[in-house]
């Protein structure tokens, strides 16, 4: 059976803030909008990764869940809670996406980071030094740093997604 899954805005060029926290995805998404003003929502689809099973020679896909589940021969499928709030003068989303899926990390590199937080790199307004210190204030937050720069261009193709509330 085929597979339902979103495309990636590939085309984004994003600026990446890793959050350690211990709080479940939709407590840490409504804190930040409570604190910031924010409206990050649940995406209909979950982020997914699929990485292909042991000895097979198949390349990972990437892609949203739309909560049924297709199998796919020959890969396992890893899911990450995915929040996300479209900006008005941009065409790629703030997104809030989880580290952790059902089978393993998003970035297994940013191990240390619960939550990964991306939005376009040309909306300076969420670039400022002040929003970084207000998120790692927020009851619950550990610590926010900007890892931007410590993202391969590869890893960053796994952050960038076009999430949806409704069916494509």
């Amino acid at each position: 059976m085929a597979r339902k899954v979103y495309k990636l805005s590939l085309e984004a060029d994003l600026a990446v803030l890793g959050l350690d926290s211990p709080l479940p995805p939709y407590t840490l998404a409504g804190r930040l909008n409570q604190a910031l003003g924010w409206n990050l929502v649940r995406s209909r689809r979950d982020a997914e990764l699929a990485f292909p099973s042991k000895g097979t020679n198949s390349t990972f896909t990437i892609g949203e869940f739309d909560g049924e589940i297709n199998e796919v021969q020959s890969q396992n499928v890893s899911f990450f809670q995915l929040f996300f709030q479209d900006l008005d003068l941009y065409s790629t989303p703030l997104c809030l996406v989880s580290n952790s899926g059902s089978l393993g990390l998003l970035l297994p590199a940013l191990r240390n980071f619960n939550f990964l937080l991306t939005w376009p790199k040309e909306a300076v307004e969420f670039s400022d030094i002040l929003l970084h210190r207000q998120i790692g204030n927020l009851e619950g937050v550990n610590f926010a740093a900007d890892i931007t720069s410590r993202i391969s261009p590869q890893a960053m193709i796994s952050l960038q997604f076009s999430p949806s509330l409704t069916e494509p």
